[in-house]
């Protein structure tokens, strides 16, 4: 129900008549006098597979795996749905895993921490990517003549952030 009350807000935001095929990561500077308008899934460029996959993805239970970029972002309550789904599908692999080394606690530890460690890894691997493309688009704009100065720069980027 919650999935289908979704799509109907979706699909009264975002229809074919206000849908711009050309996706942006950032705000555009024209975004603001284009009016109400909606662009498609990060992976994909047209509506229909925007909305097809979002469908499928969304009943699925898998937005929060890293497929969420071939669809529209709903809300976070299915993601965190979707976080829960994961982590119980995953479960018995685990589980199984674990309860071979059961009582070695050293053994354990050790385990939690190459766990943790990649974890770590991971998530610094996206941030070092995200600062590195953050960094790329705001030389970018400055050599494309759309700032006057670096210092203009961080204003720029700052403010649609």
């Amino acid at each position: 129900v919650s999935i289908g009350l979704l799509l109907i807000n979706q699909v009264a935001m975002c229809n074919p008549a206000n849908y711009d095929p050309a996706f942006h990561w950032h705000a555009q500077w024209t975004d603001a006098s284009r009016g109400d308008f909606c662009e498609p899934a990060p992976l994909l460029s047209s509506w229909w597979g925007s909305l097809f996959a979002t469908i499928v993805i969304y009943v699925l239970g898998i937005q929060s795996w890293p497929i969420y970029l071939f669809s529209w972002f709903l809300s976070y309550y299915t993601w965190f749905s979707s976080v829960y789904y994961a982590m119980v599908s995953s479960h018995p692999f685990f589980y199984s895993r674990m309860i071979t080394i059961r009582g070695r606690i050293r053994l354990i530890w050790a385990v939690t921490g190459i766990i943790v460690l990649l974890n770590l890894c991971v998530v610094a691997g996206w941030f070092i990517g995200w600062y590195k493309d953050r960094a790329i688009s705001e030389d970018r704009a400055i050599v494309d003549g759309l700032l006057g100065s670096a210092d203009d720069a961080a204003e720029w980027t700052g403010q649609f952030s």
